[in-house]
């Protein structure tokens, strides 16, 4: 059809710049198709007209098209009314999903047996052989000089050490279903090698990226299964690792000593 027969950003048409969040973005365009007979011609022929990016708006960066009303205005004319707006399942409509973040930052309490500075740092033991006045608390240990037998019956006394921690939920939009059996098979497991998370740039050093759990919901497109996922990939976050401090009796030399042991099985996190 004749590009005269379609007439673009009516009275009607608006745009809303968010400022303070792009979630505040939204805009309507109406446009008027003459000469179609059906609102599926109509529909066609407009986004015909409007190119490859129809369904993004023109003046908004990757504001992504949400709905479009078409309703008849007379014979063979049409009114389309486009509703474009952000939200956390949108997704930008020329890439295969969308990836957001979301941060929250915990404690997360370890035992730590060594009292020294050092050991707060990561609940790391600075010596798997420590002397026995570095222990937070030994029940038997040297006193006034005199050295005191250890005992395997009375172990060493922890102290809770709470460690900085970040909860991250790695947000993504998917037009398929998201989860592998892969994927599934790491749920509890640590990162075996640096990882960079989703597209913002927080990269993970082996050990210190765990894989907590996912949570993804489907907006059904009303035929069978089909529909666009979204939701959560979540990771427990600790710089250092998630190691612990582990007390142990050594038989040969009949004393207590302190290992630091990595708290979980890894696994290949490049599949996500």
């Amino acid at each position: 059809m004749a590009i005269d027969a379609i007439k673009i950003d009516i009275p009607g048409s608006s745009m809303r710049v968010g400022i303070a969040s792009q979630f505040q973005d939204y805009a309507i365009r109406r446009h008027m198709v003459t000469g179609e007979t059906t609102q599926a011609d109509a529909q066609d022929a407009l986004h015909t007209l409007l190119g490859v990016n129809w369904a993004k708006h023109h003046v908004i960066d990757n504001l992504p098209l949400q709905s479009e009303t078409i309703s008849k205005f007379g014979a063979n004319k049409w009114i389309i009314t486009q509703t474009f707006a952000r939200d956390q399942t949108s997704g930008w409509r020329d890439e295969s999903n969308g990836r957001r973040q979301e941060l929250r930052f915990t404690l997360h309490a370890v035992p730590v047996f060594i009292s020294a500075a050092q050991s707060r740092t990561n609940a790391l033991p600075y010596n798997s052989d420590p002397d026995p006045d570095d222990f937070y608390l030994l029940p038997l240990s040297s006193t006034d000089g005199v050295t005191v037998a250890q005992s395997p019956s009375l172990p060493p006394v922890a102290y809770m050490y709470e460690r900085p921690a970040l909860r991250l939920a790695d947000q993504r939009t998917y037009d398929e279903y998201p989860l592998s059996a892969t994927q599934v098979g790491l749920l509890g497991k640590v990162n075996n090698g640096s990882i960079t998370l989703n597209s913002v740039g927080l990269t993970f050093s082996a050990n210190e990226c765990r894989f907590v759990g996912a949570d993804f919901i489907m907006e059904s497109t009303g035929e069978d299964s089909t529909g666009r996922w979204a939701g959560s990939y979540y990771f427990d976050c600790i710089k250092g690792g998630h190691y612990m401090q582990r007390a142990w009796w050594d038989d040969t030399n009949d004393k207590w000593k302190v290992s630091n042991d990595l708290m979980y099985e890894t696994g290949d996190f490049t599949v996500f």
